[in-house]
């Protein structure tokens, strides 16, 4: 197995090779775990009091200390994985692997405070690589953190360059009961003067289109307003799309309107953990999900080859080409706006059995089977014409997904819905059974 490491520009690889876990270093186990129960479990003490599936809300105390425990837990968090890396020597061969590894923790800490919505986390999403901590003003992002948590002591204040998708402001601000909000931190006195011009009541749209208060001002100075204005835009985009559930997409400028499924999106989750049961009584587990998506749990180092293979063997037996997509569940790392293992409804000894290769998850969806069952299930979907595909190709770009060369797309109403990348991440990283996923896309 391979030690897991950033992110790196993707190249072709073999059916094997895409379903080969990436593991972090054993020496990185006991931190992580201490990191794991501050961001993600520092209320457990409470959770026997409260009942997910009562109707009426908890007593409004025991919601409040459930606020101040997470919030306070995940404070701590952060602060610990900022003294840890802002410390250590980057030239040291586990540094890099250690920020990646943190990196999943702050994303844990992002996704809860973002209720795990993938439509809420790809607006804060600009596909951009993650800055450094090294070359940013992690410092006085630091100051400003600690200073909101100063004045809103039940409140946290997640520095965004900790973590893979957070990528509009400095500091996403959760308070109990009223929201997020979005901060960007500047420094210097040409960055204060800036501000100042900024926080004059009109939105940054109408201060983007009025060039009057830059006509006496030299040419790097304007270029930094310009600069700080888009942030700003960015900052009011995003806000407003979460707090109207529409609005303008920060990353493309189009408007966007989150919908609501109108369909059941069942997860495959459970047939998981099913899988993981007869891993633990056997050393390996398979399970089926809507006769297309298949899912193999093995225990590392149990039989005289890896797991990854006997997946293969399986897989391909049931039709699958070396086209149908199968990757290991531990690539959820590696994706900015997937969902870490960290926050995925699995015990946590399977979480930590993945992170460190004692086990590992193979998933494959066999796509033509998926298509055919769709079919039936009275889905309009069908692949696309090669001239069909080139079209969308130059509307969508290289976010198209395609199968053997070719585009999927459901028809409705007449009109083509091509899938996108965004079918595959939900299907692989978000849990979302893919007939169901699928139905969801035709109802939207």
């Amino acid at each position: 197995m391979d030690v897991a490491m950033p992110k790196k520009r993707k190249k072709k690889l073999s059916p094997i090779e895409k379903l080969t876990p990436s593991v972090l270093p054993s020496v990185l186990e006991f931190e992580l775990r201490q990191l794991y129960e501050l961001a993600c479990q520092n209320s457990k003490p409470l959770w026997p009091r409260i009942d997910p599936y009562q109707e009426e809300l908890p007593d409004e105390s025991l919601i409040e200390d459930f606020f101040r425990l997470t919030h306070l837990g995940m404070r701590k968090a952060q602060e610990s994985m900022l003294d840890r890396l802002l410390c250590q020597d980057e030239s040291d061969e586990l540094s890099s692997v250690r920020y990646f590894a943190y990196r999943g923790v702050a994303d844990a800490i992002a996704w809860q405070l973002l209720g795990s919505e993938l439509a809420y986390a790809k607006r804060f999403f600009m596909a951009k690589p993650s800055p450094s901590l090294y070359e940013s003003n992690i410092q006085s992002v630091i100051s400003a953190a600690e200073k909101l948590h100063s004045t809103y002591s039940d409140s946290i204040a997640l520095i965004t360059d900790l973590t893979s998708f957070i990528q509009v402001g400095d500091i996403l601000l959760r308070q109990p009961n009223k929201g997020i909000s979005i901060y960007e931190v500047k420094e210097g006195k040409v960055n204060q003067e800036i501000l100042g011009l900024l926080n004059q009541g009109q939105s940054a749209e109408e201060q983007f289109s009025s060039n009057e208060v830059l006509k006496s001002k030299p040419e790097k100075f304007r270029k930094q307003f310009e600069r700080a204005l888009r942030q700003k835009m960015r900052m009011e985009n995003v806000s407003e799309t979460l707090l109207k559930d529409e609005g303008t997409d920060a990353a493309t400028g189009r408007h966007v309107v989150l919908p609501t499924p109108s369909s059941y999106i069942g997860s495959w989750y459970p047939k998981l953990l099913e899988a993981y049961d007869r891993c633990m009584e056997r050393g390996w587990g398979i399970a089926l999900v809507q006769d297309c998506f298949y899912i193999g749990c093995y225990e590392a180092g149990k039989f005289s080859r890896p797991g990854q293979m006997a997946f293969e063997v399986w897989f391909s037996s049931q039709a699958a080409t070396e086209d149908c997509p199968r990757m290991s569940l531990i690539a959820c790392m590696t994706d900015p706006i997937a969902l870490p293992i960290y926050s995925l409804p699995i015990p946590d000894e399977f979480k930590f059995d993945l992170l460190f290769g004692r086990k590992h998850v193979s998933l494959g969806l066999n796509v033509p089977e998926l298509v055919r069952l769709a079919q039936l299930h009275g889905i309009n979907v069908r692949f696309a014409s090669k001239k069909e595909t080139t079209q969308a190709l130059q509307r969508n770009g290289n976010f198209l997904w395609r199968y053997q060369g070719k585009a999927i797309y459901i028809l409705k109403n007449g009109d083509k819905i091509f899938l996108g990348e965004g079918f595959t991440l939900r299907v692989f990283f978000h849990g979302e059974k893919p007939i169901d996923t699928l139905r969801a896309f035709s109802c939207s």
